[in-house]
């Protein structure tokens, strides 16, 4: 899972799928996160992220994130003017 980066038209609509079905199962936003966490560990797991260090995995992932939230508020924002 290196190189994260700003993600595609067709990653977000995947991710959306995935949002609506976390949301229609489970009971709580903190469960969904919950869930969330335990995919990333059995992709970790799994060997389907690449870098051999989770310390820098969890950095990119982290990175990742904070990007593609300061992308979609900033989106947001540029709707709301």
């Amino acid at each position: 899972m290196s190189g994260w980066k700003q993600s595609s038209q067709e990653t977000m609509l995947k991710a959306q799928f995935i949002f609506e079905m976390l949301t229609g199962v489970a009971d709580s936003p903190q469960e969904a996160a919950e869930m969330m966490t335990a995919m990333y560990v059995s992709l970790w797991l799994s060997g389907k992220a690449e870098d051999s260090s989770l310390d820098k995995a969890l950095v990119g992932f982290c990175n990742c994130i904070k990007m593609n939230v300061e992308l979609t508020e900033g989106k947001l924002r540029g709707e709301l003017q």
